[in-house]
């Protein structure tokens, strides 16, 4: 669930919303000078990165202070299950697709337990909390082996958080290609959704043989971002996403904001993308 505040109300936004339109978006990406993704199964990857998340956005949570609670404010137990959820759906759809959902859900698990986590609440460096998460990655670095092998990937060559960075090999490479752009949909619509922007950058491969490009995220309105350097089809464009907005109140607890969030009735708003200049 993505909270986003806007006068006297909550807009809430679920994962499974955010990332069909992560998916959608990634559909955009293409012209003279980027690529688009390689296969309709990358497009299934950014579509399905967050699978996983009814498992909290069907019965949302509050928070601490009252809230509905956001994407950057789940314990690690619940990251954990809705992390596995989401390789474990987008699997059963699609290998590939899978694959680069595992990478994503391990991406997510070292950036929420690292000092790079600016935005994330910092997951705890208790004993325990550490343990899960290792037996968190070694379950992902399981069936990532199990995947690549139903797609005739190289199991033998070294890899970092799932993925050959310097590897020559073609299929690394294109898979390293679509990985960024699971990732880089996936920061643009956070960007475009959250209380405030969490990145400034993004990366992209240009192609899948080419080095990664920085490209800069800069939101500019409540719901309009500028992208530069402009990795997309059309000169600018808007993908519509769906949201429920309750009351901006202290919730008593998690039966309350339930009550509330499923009397809501569903709104969309429609995130633009545009060029810098």
């Amino acid at each position: 669930m993505i909270r986003r505040t806007i006068g006297n109300e909550y807009w809430l936004f679920t994962q499974t919303d955010h990332a069909h339109w992560a998916g959608e978006v990634a559909r955009h990406i293409g012209n003279d000078r980027f690529a688009p993704a390689t296969r309709e199964a990358a497009l299934t990857g950014c579509a399905q990165h967050d699978a996983g998340w009814p498992i909290h956005d069907d019965s949302p949570r509050i928070n601490a202070k009252h809230q509905p609670m956001d994407v950057f404010e789940i314990p690690p137990s619940l990251g954990f299950e809705i992390w596995s959820e989401s390789s474990k759906r987008a699997a059963a759809i699609d290998p590939y697709a899978g694959l680069l959902v595992s990478l994503h859900g391990i991406a997510i698990s070292v950036f929420a337990s690292t000092d790079v986590a600016e935005s994330h609440g910092k997951f705890t460096d208790d004993p325990a909390y550490r343990f899960e998460l290792n037996k968190f990655q070694h379950a992902q670095v399981e069936l990532q082996e199990s995947l690549r092998t139903r797609l005739a990937l190289r199991n033998d060559l070294p890899r970092q958080g799932g993925l050959s960075l310097n590897s020559d090999d073609p299929h690394e490479r294109e898979l390293l290609f679509n990985f960024r752009i699971l990732q880089a949909t996936d920061r643009l619509n956070l960007c475009a959704l959250s209380e405030q922007c969490p990145f400034d950058t993004m990366e992209l491969l240009p192609h899948p043989q080419s080095d990664a490009i920085t490209i800069d995220i800069e939101r500019v309105g409540d719901f309009k971002l500028i992208v530069d350097p402009w990795p997309f089809t059309e000169s600018r464009f808007s993908v519509p996403i769906r949201y429920r907005k309750i009351p901006r109140i202290d919730y008593t607890d998690d039966a309350h904001l339930r009550h509330e969030y499923a009397s809501a009735g569903v709104e969309t708003v429609e995130p633009l993308l545009s060029p810098k200049g």
